[in-house]
């Protein structure tokens, strides 16, 4: 009789991992950035959600109405040092190590531009341990992305939008995105 119950409960072995899949996408794929398309605003000061990188907010880091993706906020880079790069920071978010994010973002440039997302993991004393980026030079609206799993060490994860040394010319932002992709629950494992 035991037998049959446990049959009951569990079918056949690849339901078992499906239950466990759908469980972990159930916790994954959640947007963990607080104002992702820059809409939630307040005139004159840095938009709720993220920090300067490098730069200077209202110089060279600046939210326009205009162009945008999507909503009514984009973010721009306006790059005219051929000697420094710029950018802006998500606030930093718990992670650990294991985990697998999704980072995005819709990006353009303009005059020679180069437009940079780079997802990166810190350690507990906000030290970089592992970064990766994609950038794009294109005039037109288009989505960066970039996947990675937290190396060991991890404590934190954050995106960047960044534009490059060397290189000048506007950068813009929109619709960014951080996700957890997966999460390594080590509630059971995969029956085949």
């Amino acid at each position: 009789m035991a037998a049959l119950v446990l049959i009951a409960l569990f079918p056949v072995s690849s339901g078992v991992s499906s239950l466990y899949g759908a469980m972990q996408a159930e916790a994954a794929e959640k947007e963990l950035l607080t104002n992702p398309g820059f809409e939630i605003q307040e005139p004159g000061s840095m938009a709720p959600g993220w920090q300067v990188f490098q730069g200077s907010f209202g110089k060279q880091l600046v939210f326009e109405n205009h162009p945008v993706y999507e909503g009514d906020w984009s973010f721009a880079i306006h790059d005219t040092s051929p000697n420094n790069g710029y950018g802006l920071r998500s606030v930093l978010l718990p992670a650990s190590p294991g985990q697998e994010y999704e980072a995005s973002v819709m990006a353009m440039t303009e005059q020679g531009g180069l437009a940079y997302l780079h997802l990166e993991f810190l350690d507990a004393d906000e030290k970089r341990i592992k970064n990766r980026s994609v950038f794009t030079p294109s005039p037109d609206w288009q989505e960066l992305k970039v996947t990675m799993e937290a190396p060991e060490g991890t404590a934190w994860v954050s995106i960047i939008l960044y534009s490059k040394v060397n290189i000048t010319g506007i950068a813009r932002y929109d619709n960014a995105s951080l996700i957890l992709v997966y999460e390594d629950t080590g509630m059971g494992v995969d029956m085949d």
